[in-house]
């Protein structure tokens, strides 16, 4: 993802991580594969009631911000810039890099003029409840992707969508593991 020839990434060796879902089997694959790679780990994140059984290894420092309720995207957009505003304040150094799973996260970090890594593993608001604001969401989502330190799309159908062409896009498949199949 953070590929090591990065000039950031050689010289900032610590990533905090924004999880949507703290217990999400994808984020946590991609925590500890930053880890292995010997990255200093800080992951914050929401507790949702799904995938409770997952956890991180014990050597990675996890921060719950609490819970979020599905469905009230005005409210849980207000508490994670809120908690965006917290945790930079926090952790606010030439040395970090910051990770969002996920769009508002990205955005948030963005508009903070911070420098983050953007992973994609859904466009909400390409659904169709959504369908008003489609056009204007894309437009500042591309604008997210192309300011990125990397942009990681966990499908091809992603990067097909949103048409950007840069160099520090990286489609990295959400796959089940060949040895579970």
């Amino acid at each position: 993802t953070c590929s090591m020839k990065n000039k950031d990434c050689q010289e900032n060796k610590k990533i905090v991580f924004i999880a949507m879902a703290l217990s999400q089997p994808r984020c946590i694959k991609r925590v500890i594969s930053f880890k292995e790679r010997g990255f200093e780990c800080q992951v914050y994140g929401y507790d949702r009631g799904k995938y409770d059984i997952n956890s991180y290894p014990e050597d990675i420092s996890v921060t719950n911000l609490g819970q979020l309720e599905d469905n009230k995207y005005l409210g849980k957009s207000i508490k994670v810039f809120k908690d965006i505003v917290r945790i930079k304040r926090t952790h606010h150094s030439k040395d970090t890099i910051f990770y969002a799973f996920g769009f508002f996260q990205a955005l948030y970090l963005k508009l903070l003029g911070e420098r983050y890594i953007y992973e994609i593993s859904d466009i909400l608001y390409a659904y169709p409840k959504f369908r008003h604001f489609v056009k204007p969401l894309k437009a500042l989502d591309r604008r997210v992707i192309k300011s990125s330190l990397a942009t990681v799309m966990t499908s091809g159908g992603f990067y097909s969508w949103f048409g950007v062409k840069a160099p520090q896009i990286f489609v990295i498949p959400n796959k089940v593991s060949p040895l579970l199949q």
